[in-house]
């Protein structure tokens, strides 16, 4: 009965930290008075926060950079385009050349229709 009582005492305690765990790393441990390993928790999420952070920021830019140098130099209209488009725009020297392989291939439902989708790269 007192190993019982005793265990569901630790349990509760236990159970508590890892939920607080769960929401922040680091946070059970620093309940349960073992600063130096939360504090190793707490940096270790801050890294990875930053990581993904910047990975997102960093992807961003390279977005916005490929695209204004698609419109300034295969005189194309980047704007309602998805990724799909300027994969085939980075392809394929222009649009006639990418509608002709295509149609070659016999994938017509791949074609680009004329009116806003033409480009010609420099």
């Amino acid at each position: 009965m007192i190993v019982s009582s005793f265990l569901s005492a630790q349990m509760s305690s236990s159970s508590s930290s890892k939920f607080q765990s769960l929401i922040l790393p680091g946070l059970g441990e620093l309940e349960m008075g073992h600063e130096k390993r939360a504090r190793s928790f707490f940096i270790r999420e801050a890294a990875l926060w930053l990581v993904c952070i910047g990975g997102t920021k960093a992807a961003n830019w390279h977005e916005s950079d490929y695209r204004a140098f698609a419109e300034i130099h295969a005189n194309v209209d980047m704007n309602d385009k998805d990724y799909l488009f300027s994969v085939n725009l980075g392809h394929y020297d222009s649009f006639s050349e990418y509608n002709a392989i295509n149609t070659r291939k016999r994938l017509t439902g791949d074609l680009y229709k004329e009116g806003g989708n033409q480009w010609q790269w420099d």
